[in-house]
This record gives structure tokens, sequence and C-alpha cells, in this order.
């Protein structure tokens, strides 16, 4: 009989080596069960051998064997409560538990059922005990991996929406630079100015390309567009197509506002700009106004005259999510952003916070 403790108490403890090394699949699993068949099958035949009577251990049962197959039918309870599928682990966990709640009953016969199963309760303790730490590293380990798939879902975000704020404005200069070529005719000078428009846009949009990959690597270390690159966004607008740009740009606000509300600033204009080149291309002027409202507020509003007719849609372009994507990282920051039709004009309007501000409760909305 001690050869058969000592048989399963390595057998368990081999059991740990192989779940500890390979896991909780499909041979780890097999291997947990036959420890804890094993171990089921030496309590049932030492209580089968036993008078009915307390058996001190240190006399009656080898103790270290003992102690040694508890520790290690308790590990792998606790690893397939952590780390086992939802089949392997009740299988894994279910058995080890078991044969862990019977070891006590390899120390004394019981005389009596309830003297029995209260014995067993008792020991049932250090399973629950077990499985009780292995959900609780279940747990965190899904809690570590949703927010490791909040995180990349929100840099996936933030990288879908410089491509469109910014790429596409670059791409829609672009555009416009090659739509003028098409009227300029025989004039030289203009066709010069023109295509090197395009090519400015063409290398800012390069240059917003290698940005937004360098984020993927050190997000902190590149710097974002914000309101001292205003003028020339505005500028190089007003120098492609017949639309006129005017920017009224508080002076005292270049330099004095926070990162994150420059940034979202200058992503504003740049959308409203390019929804202008797409929506209302015929447009005789747009105005760009950015001013501090309050001592808290900075108000952004873009205004152009609404077209008379429906543009005719650009070709292969797909549906945009510019705004949308405006008011969500206006809302991040505890701003908002409102589009709309006012009066014969199309508005969109930006109120963004100068302080920080705990909780975030404004929405945008298009």
């Amino acid at each position: 009989m001690m050869l058969m403790g000592l048989a399963s108490a390595v057998l368990a403890v081999v059991a740990v080596a192989v779940v500890m090394r390979g896991g909780t699949d499909r041979v780890g699993t097999i291997t947990a069960v036959v420890a804890a068949a094993a171990s089921i099958t030496v309590t049932a035949a030492t209580a089968a051998g036993r008078s009915p009577r307390w058996a001190p251990p240190e006399w009656d049962v080898p103790l270290l064997p003992l102690l040694t197959e508890l520790g290690a039918l308790t590990v792998l309870t606790a690893r397939f409560a952590h780390r086992g599928r939802a089949t392997t682990a009740v299988l894994g966990a279910g058995a080890t538990g078991l044969a862990t709640a019977l070891l006590v009953l390899r120390l004394f016969r019981p005389t009596s059922w309830p003297a029995g199963a209260g014995a067993c309760g008792l020991w049932t303790l250090a399973v629950l005990a077990a499985a009780a730490v292995g959900l609780h590293l279940r747990f965190q380990d899904g809690r570590r991996e949703r927010h490791a798939a909040e995180s990349l879902r929100a840099q996936r975000l933030r990288l879908a929406r410089d491509l469109h704020d910014f790429v596409a404005h670059g791409v829609s200069e672009m555009v416009a630079g090659a739509q003028a070529g098409q009227v300029v005719g025989a004039d030289p000078a203009q066709a010069a100015m023109l295509f090197q428009r395009i090519e400015q846009a063409g290398q800012q949009a390069l240059a917003t390309l290698d940005q937004t990959v360098h984020m993927l690597d050190t997000p902190e270390a590149v710097p974002r567009a914000g309101l001292e690159e205003l003028p020339a966004l505005v500028a190089g607008f007003d120098a492609v197509g017949p639309t006129r740009a005017v920017l009224d740009l508080d002076p005292a606000l270049t330099g004095a506002l926070p990162d994150d509300v420059s940034s979202v600033a200058y992503r504003t204009v740049a959308e409203a700009l390019t929804n202008v080149r797409r929506h209302a291309p015929a447009a005789p002027r747009v105005s760009v106004t950015v001013t501090r409202t309050g001592p808290d507020t900075l108000t952004l509003t873009v205004t152009n005259r609404l077209p008379t007719t429906a543009p005719a849609p650009p070709r292969s372009a797909p549906a945009g999510r510019g705004l949308p994507g405006l008011a969500a990282a206006a809302a991040a920051i505890g701003g908002r952003v409102e589009a709309g039709p006012h009066g014969a004009d199309w508005r969109l309007r930006a109120r963004l916070p100068l302080r920080p501000r705990q909780d975030h409760g404004a929405t945008g909305g298009s």
C-alpha cells in the first residue's frame, strides 16, 4: 500500500509537470485525469483495507507522499480553473478536485456515511480555495486581454481618423489642382503653380502616412499638427480652386493650447475644408474663425455658402465618416461638434475645453 501511495504521488507530480509545461491541452488533460483516477483508486484501496478507526498518518500512512500528492492535485485544480477551456476546465479541475477531497479517506475509515461526507467536505475547502485562485487569475487574464483589445481598437480608430482627416485633405487638394489644371489652358505660369500645389499636397499626404505608420511604434513621439499650422492649411486651400478661404485666428491662442485641443482644432478645420471641396466645390467663400469664448472654451466655426444644386458625387468615393469621427475626438477631450444648415450657409462649429476635465459628458453630432 505504501508503494501505491508513493506511485500515486509521483504520477500527480508528473501530471503537474506536463500541465505546467504543455498547458491544459488534450495531453495535459488526459494526464491529469489519469493522475486523479490513480489517486482515487489508491484512496479507495487504502480505505477498504482499513478498520473503522482513526489512523495517525505518521504510523499508518506515509505523510510526505500524501502531502506531496495533495499539493500536486491542488495545483492541478487551480491550473485548470485558470487556463483550461470550458470542457477541459470542468473535466480537469473536477477530476483533480474530487481526488483531493477524497484524500482524507486515506487517514481513516469513517464509521458512517455522514462522518465520511463531513471529512471529505472539510477537505473540499482546499479544492474550493484552489479553484477560486484559478478563477481569479482567469478573470485577471480576461480583463487584461479585453484592455489590450480595447487599446488596439482605439489605436486603429486613431489611425483611421488620421488617415481620413489628414490624408484625405491632401488628396482632395491634389484632386482640386488636377481639376483646375483642365481649365488653365496654355498659361505655363498657372500650370506650373498648380503642379507645385499638387506636389506640396502629395508630399504632405506622404508625410502624414509616414507619421501614422511611425505612430505604431512610438505613438507619443509623433508630433500632431495644431493651430500653428492652420494659416498654412487655409492658405493652401485658398490657392487652389475657385473658393476663397479666410482665416480669423486669435494670435493669443497660438502656442497656448493643450496639445490634444490644438490637434482636434486643426483636424476639425481640415475635415471642414475637405467637405467644402467635396460637397460645395463652387462655393465662393469659406470662413474659418477660431476664438476664445469665455475663460475655458475654444470655439471654432467654419462657414460656407450652401450649394444651390447638389454636386455630382465623386467617382469611386466611399461614404465619409469624418464628422462622426470629429464628434468622437471632441467628446474624448470634453468638447462637442455641431454641423448643419445655418440660414443660407452650412456651418460647422466645435466647442473645445481649454482646461482638462474629469468627466466628459458632452456629445457631438453631425
